[in-house]
């Protein structure tokens, strides 16, 4: 097979005029297209990953291009979803590096919830592609119209206990308590943990304490960040820009403020941070790298698109771990969180403590631990709402164990009468 065939050059589906996306590739125009999601890394990231995955299928198992691809053949992926052969699927513990032979697009069979996350990715960015005239129609829109797949459900069980909650935080104190600590300039990044660590207590702290998104957290800037007064108790109130582009406001109380500003006092002085102006504040993280970057680029040759490159040619190769203004990013995040998390596991069994949930735990754990613990202190259930940026209030609703409980004791009780009556 040619090259032109294999990057969609000549693809039946390729508008044969120009296109608004100035791609003549089907990886050019799908990279164009995920730049429009830059500033939302976590859609960036699904979509990315799904719509590579498609363009994998269609060059492995059918030899075609995307721009190939037709209404009988993306249903024929939908089928492939349903059951995806052993030889696409990784049997390692955790994920090869993508330039490996052991890699795979997948690590297990989809749910019904993931498989419609996977088709209306792909939905999504051939959709674009039309619409920027690239493609000249939508294969995936009549079959993800029809496909009988679950709407995705959030699922708030996978949250800390406040027993598990206060564990993770001693075993936190505890590292800080007996790491090393260097005087010495450099040194303070090089053999002391303790400016790491206070990063984690400062990000796990504002994560439950605020209900935060990831990406909420990774714009969130000290400029943001306004002092209020109330009932002559101070507090900072941090604006933050949810789903939809919509702000709301978030409130950080004094103790996790503190967390924020140690963490800020131990940024490198590359950064040259000016915490007295509001311009300077702007460009300071309230999570950061502790050392500028130093960033590296990777062009893809016009050359290497066969099947072993395109999901690197879409990705592009960088996976930034920071801002230009040192913002940790969410999947800088999740690395610190991860590994705090199974040191907790490791612990958590000898402490009797069930280690699953460290061992499981997301960044987007916190977010629904937020939720449980104002909902069980009986907050006011729209001022949780309001608190997590929920557009309906029966999202927030979810975080009630007010029906279940009335459920778990009304059953208790008409068994109770069966059992006395002998029924």
């Amino acid at each position: 097979m040619n090259d032109q065939a294999i990057n969609g050059a000549t693809g039946i589906f390729k508008n044969k005029n120009p296109n608004l996306l100035k791609a003549d590739t089907d990886i050019d125009a799908i990279v164009v297209t995920l730049r429009k999601y830059a500033d939302k890394r976590p859609t960036l990231k699904v979509y990315a990953r799904e719509i590579s995955r498609f363009c994998l299928w269609a060059y492995k198992e059918l030899h075609l291009p995307i721009s190939s691809i037709g209404v009988h053949e993306a249903r024929l992926y939908r089928e492939f979803l349903d059951n995806i052969p052993g030889d696409w699927i990784s049997t390692s513990p955790s994920p090869p590096p993508r330039n490996t032979t052991e890699w795979r697009p997948f690590r297990g069979q989809l749910d019904e919830a993931s498989k419609r996350k996977a088709l209306t990715s792909v939905n999504v960015i051939l959709n674009q592609l039309m619409n920027g005239g690239y493609l000249i129609g939508n294969p995936m829109s009549g079959v993800l119209k029809h496909a009988e797949l679950a709407n995705p459900k959030i699922d708030v069980a996978r949250s800390f206990s406040i027993e598990q909650w206060t564990f993770a935080c001693g075993v936190l104190d505890a590292e800080i308590e007996n790491s090393v600590e260097y005087d010495q300039g450099e040194q303070a990044f090089g053999g002391d943990k303790r400016p790491i660590l206070r990063r984690l207590k400062a990000l796990l702290h504002l994560l439950f304490a605020t209900g935060v998104r990831r990406d909420e957290l990774f714009k969130a800037r000290l400029g943001h960040l306004k002092r209020i007064l109330v009932d002559g108790q101070a507090s900072h109130l941090l604006t933050v820009t949810g789903k939809r582009s919509k702000p709301r406001e978030v409130l950080i109380e004094q103790d996790v403020m503190q967390l924020v500003l140690d963490h800020v006092a131990d940024r490198s002085r590359d950064f040259a941070d000016d915490l007295d102006t509001q311009q300077g504040r702007n460009r300071i993280p309230l999570i950061s790298v502790l050392r500028r970057p130093v960033k590296t680029y990777r062009r893809e040759s016009k050359d290497d698109q066969d099947t072993r490159s395109v999901e690197r040619g879409i990705v592009m190769g960088q996976r930034d771990m920071a801002s230009r203004e040192g913002a940790l990013s969410a999947d800088g995040m999740l690395a610190q969180i991860k590994s705090f998390f199974a040191r907790c596991a490791t612990l958590a069994q000898d402490a009797g403590i069930d280690r699953e949930a460290f061992d499981n735990a997301t960044l987007h754990w916190m977010r629904h631990t937020f939720g449980h613990s104002m909902v069980d202190a009986q907050v006011d259930i729209r001022v949780v709402q309001k608190a997590l940026g929920h557009v309906n209030i029966n999202t927030t609703a979810i975080y009630s164990k007010a029906d279940m409980e009335q459920m778990v004791r009304g059953l208790r009780q008409g068994s109770a009468v069966v059992r006395r009556t002998g029924g």
